[in-house]
């Protein structure tokens, strides 16, 4: 394998790798500094949209928000590191990290481990997956489309 390959797998994980931290600072956060962030999303969203959310289901949301992004990220690794899309292996990994996540959370005060966090976040990144497939799908008929037409 040519250095200049490796730079392109070694590239094309950095964003899978970014969104991890960030699930992992977030999981971090003790339960009051959570629940801050939390609220003060709760306002902007209020303010800005005239609409009320309920506090767990902003939660919930944002499991499958970080998961859906993880999803799509890890797709786009495998796809470069294995030459083609890798959609059970992305789901597969995706669902480790999301119970590493939830184990993390165990020695985090006032943090729990729930199963239910698991399934959303499964949820969340068979989501993303599901996007990136469509999107490769796309991608690979316009350009056949183009090589057809040169």
């Amino acid at each position: 394998m040519k250095k200049k390959e490796i730079f392109k797998i070694i590239l094309s994980w950095i964003p899978a790798l970014t969104v991890m931290v960030m699930i992992f600072c977030f999981s971090a956060q003790f339960s009051e500094d959570s629940a801050q962030t939390s609220a003060g999303i709760l306002e902007w969203i209020e303010k800005t949209f005239n609409i009320t959310i309920n506090h767990e289901v902003l939660r919930k949301i944002a499991h499958a928000c970080e998961f859906c992004a993880l999803g799509a990220m890890v797709s786009v690794g495998f796809l470069n590191t294995l030459k083609r899309p890798a959609p059970v292996a992305s789901l597969l990994f995706s669902v480790a990290y999301a119970l590493s996540d939830e184990i993390h959370q165990i020695f985090v005060p006032g943090r729990a481990c729930r199963a239910f966090d698991i399934f959303v976040d499964t949820c969340g990144a068979g989501a993303g997956i599901i996007a990136f497939m469509i999107l490769f799908y796309i991608i690979g008929k316009i350009k056949s489309r183009k090589n057809k037409t040169e």
